[in-house]
């Protein structure tokens, strides 16, 4: 099982400052982006791709330590674009061109490289159990039709799942395992914040950011990569913006 990356390499063009490194305005400017050199392609990451993809937050390619979010002209930053669908990202990587313009937060860039590789997920150690996540950008998730800023068992699985069979299509998590790992599954620690941020048309949502350790019973390898492609694909709302992300917060060997 294979996730498909697409580094963007960002040039900024003037001296800057990232306001937040993540955003709606991040995945407007990719779609107006790729609307212009694609329509049909456009039309379909809209549409049928809508959550077969996430986009990560914005990094400073080499943060100053005293001010990391400030950009010079000609400095770099970089986010990444990730898929269980690798013709998808190829299509992206296609539809992308070094000198293109991507101007988010009244900031302005030019794409100075573009970078695709495949992870594989497998072959890897069993991550830790208690799981151990950092939420590194505001996470909201569905608990049925209402919003939740706390990552509870229920709803952050249910994500997770949905996300594993949109991006693996061909090895399902019927109905009946969902539900039981949601069983098996209890919070063990939390710590962290409720943060606003921006969405989508000027409204705000309030999102989980912290650590949160996940404690399964009857624990296997299944189980461990489900949790890793969460931190490629992101759970909850917003993830083509670089919502609902999270790594792991102590050091995990591949």
């Amino acid at each position: 099982m294979n996730v498909c990356e697409l580094r963007v390499g960002l040039t900024a063009t003037k001296d800057q400052r990232l306001p937040h490194s993540y955003g709606i305005e991040i995945h407007d400017s990719l779609f107006k982006l790729i609307r212009s050199k694609h329509l049909t392609f456009f039309d379909d990451i809209a549409t049928q791709y809508q959550n077969s993809f996430s986009v990560s937050r914005v990094r400073v390619e080499e943060p100053n330590e005293k001010d990391p979010y400030s950009l010079a002209r000609g400095e770099e930053a970089y986010f990444k674009i990730y898929s269980g669908d690798c013709k998808l990202i190829e299509t992206f990587e296609g539809n992308m061109d070094s000198g293109d313009a991507l101007n988010f937060f009244g900031l302005e860039f030019n794409i100075s490289t573009l970078d695709y590789q495949e992870i594989s997920l497998e072959n890897r150690s069993l991550l830790p159990n208690p799981i151990p996540l950092a939420f590194v950008t505001p996470t909201v998730l569905l608990d049925g039709k209402e919003t939740c800023s706390f990552p509870n068992v229920r709803p952050f699985i249910n994500s997770l799942i949905a996300n594993w069979n949109h991006w693996f299509p061909q090895d399902l998590y019927d109905e009946h395992e969902t539900e039981e790992l949601i069983a098996n599954t209890k919070i063990v620690q939390a710590q962290g914040t409720v943060q606003g941020a921006p969405f989508w048309n000027d409204t705000f949502v309030h999102g989980w950011r912290g650590s949160v350790k996940y404690a399964i019973e009857d624990y296997d390898e299944r189980h461990s990569l489900l949790f890793r492609l969460g931190s490629f694909s992101g759970v909850g709302l917003g993830t083509t913006a670089g919502f609902g992300r999270y790594r792991f917060y102590w050091k995990i060997k591949h």
